[in-house]
């Protein structure tokens, strides 16, 4: 939540807002009957009014559910349709007004555990629909580029991690392992804003890749993650 306020507050021009994001939050483990919902979507303007209002109440506009199964490769599926159908009415909109931004899009897994099937059991099957899910993904193509998928492993145990190139830092963590291998590597414009932005760990083959990242810089991560794709 206090990422997608700090969003709404970076877009704010006045009392207006800009359409500086479309911001689509889905949700997947809670039941296994529903384990995948889009819980909410819309523009920066849309989620304002209500985001605010939460933050100032002390309240949650999302409240975390904790779940008994990890359907990642149901999650990336329908990101996938998601990423799809924004994809299709931003290119109309390109066609009408060739000034119409076509920032590629960026999806933000966060998961504590590997992928399991339906009823909540990890099997190779499932980590393999996973991969191709996440694939399918990362090779969706748009004109700034391909779609580009961040994965924030929260872990039970280990310290901070962010932007690793090579995934024997997570010494054995096969969870962390397997997010890893389904992150994107970030740009060559991502990694010079990122050192921009402090980010000294990250060099040239780092991956959008962050295990255990505390409260604060976690914000701050997202805010920088979520930023256009430049290359």
């Amino acid at each position: 939540q206090a990422s997608i306020l700090e969003t709404v507050l970076s877009s704010a021009k006045g009392d207006n807002f800009s359409p500086r994001a479309w911001i689509t939050v889905i949700g997947y483990g809670e039941k296994i009957q529903s384990p995948v919902n889009i819980i909410r979507e819309g523009w920066v303007a849309d989620w304002a009014s209500d985001v605010m209002a939460a933050d100032e109440a002390g309240e949650l506009l999302i409240p975390a559910v904790a779940g008994t199964v990890t359907p990642m490769s149901a999650a990336f599926k329908q990101a996938k349709a998601c990423l799809d159908a924004w994809i299709q009415r931003r290119e109309k909109d390109h066609l009408e007004d060739p000034r119409e931004s076509l920032a590629a899009p960026i999806v933000i897994n966060i998961s504590d555990g590997l992928p399991t099937d339906m009823s909540g059991y990890e099997t190779d099957d499932a980590k393999d629909e996973a991969i191709k899910a996440a694939n399918d993904i990362m090779n969706t193509v748009t004109r700034d580029g391909n779609v580009l998928l961040f994965n924030i492993h929260v872990s039970q145990g280990g310290g901070t991690l962010m932007f690793p190139a090579d995934k024997s830092v997570l010494n054995g963590d096969k969870e962390g392992e397997f997010l890893f291998d389904i992150s994107s590597h970030l740009t060559e414009g991502q990694i010079s804003y990122g050192k921009q932005r402090g980010y000294e760990m990250i060099q040239s083959g780092s991956k959008g890749f962050a295990v255990n990242v505390k409260s604060d810089e976690l914000i701050r991560l997202i805010a920088f993650i979520s930023q256009p794709p430049v290359n």
